[in-house]
C-alpha cells in the first residue's frame, strides 16, 4: 500500500473508533489471552477504519498501530509542556498554547495519559503566596530583598580547600591499610613456609639418626656371629 500523510478527517476516524475499543487495547496485560485478545480487536479496528467513506487510504492493522502510537506519543509530549509551563510560571499566567482537536480525541480515547493530581496549586509559589508562607520578595536566608525580577538559583555546594584535602586523606589512609595488609600475609606466608621447612629437617636428622642406629647394630651382630 501507498504511503500518504493521514489526513485530520482519518485521524478523527481512528480515534473515534479506538475510543470504543480502547480498554482493550490499552490495556497493560502481555499474557497470551490479552495479547490475542487485543490482536482481534486491532484488526476489526482495521477493517472498521477502511470501510469508511472518508478514508482515501486504506491501511494494514500494522500502519494504524504506528500511527495511534505517534498519536499517544504527541499527546506526552504536549502533556509534558504544559506541566513544565506551569512549574516555570511561579503561578503566574501560562503561555498560549495552539489548539488541537485531534489531540482532544486522543485524550479522550485513551484518558490514561494525562493523570494528575488534583492539586488546587499549580505552583510552590502560588501556594506559598495563598497561604502567606514566605514573601517573593525577601530571602528567608538573609532576610534580604530580593526584587520583583531576581531569582534565588539554589547551587549546590561548592567542594572547599579542607574537603579536598580530608578526602585525600582517607584515599591516603585507605591504601596505606591495604599495603599493611599485604605485607602481613607475606610475613605469615614466609613464617609457615619457614616452620615447615625446619620441620622437614627435624625430620631428616630423626631418620639419618635411625639409619646409623640401624647400621651399627648390624655391624656389632655381624662382630658376635665371627667371634
Amino acid at each position: 500500500m501507498e504511503k500518504t500523510a493521514y489526513t485530520f478527517k482519518e485521524k478523527a476516524i481512528l480515534t473515534n473508533i479506538i475510543k470504543e475499543k480502547g480498554s482493550v487495547i490499552e490495556c497493560k496485560k502481555t499474557d497470551a489471552v490479552s495479547l490475542e485478545k487485543k490482536s482481534k480487536v486491532w484488526e476489526e479496528i482495521c477493517a472498521y477504519y477502511n470501510a469508511q467513506p472518508e478514508v482515501g487510504c486504506k491501511r494494514t492493522t500494522k500502519q494504524l498501530k504506528k500511527c495511534w502510537a505517534n498519536l499517544n506519543q504527541a499527546k506526552r509530549k504536549i502533556i509534558t509542556e504544559e506541566k513544565y509551563d506551569i512549574l516555570k510560571t511561579g503561578g503566574g499566567t501560562r503561555s498560549a498554547k495552539e489548539h488541537d482537536t485531534i489531540m482532544d480525541l486522543v485524550e479522550e480515547a485513551a484518558p490514561h495519559l494525562d493523570i494528575q493530581l488534583g492539586c488546587q496549586y499549580d505552583s510552590t509559589a502560588r501556594y506559598e503566596n495563598h497561604n502567606n508562607l514566605a514573601d517573593p520578595t525577601t530571602d528567608l536566608a538573609t532576610g534580604s530583598s530580593l526584587g520583583d525580577t531576581q531569582e534565588t538559583v539554589l547551587e549546590p555546594p561548592k567542594k572547599t580547600a579542607r574537603t579536598v584535602v580530608d578526602q585525600n586523606l582517607e584515599k591516603t589512609l585507605r591504601v596505606q591499610k591495604l599495603q599493611e595488609s599485604i605485607e602481613q600475609q607475606r610475613e605469615l606466608h614466609e613464617l609457615r613456609m619457614q616452620a615447615a621447612k625446619e620441620e622437614l629437617e627435624a625430620i631428616r636428622k630423626i631418620d639419618e639418626i635411625k639409619l646409623a642406629t640401624a647400621m651399627a647394630e648390624l655391624k656389632a651382630g655381624k662382630k658376635a656371629l665371627v667371634s
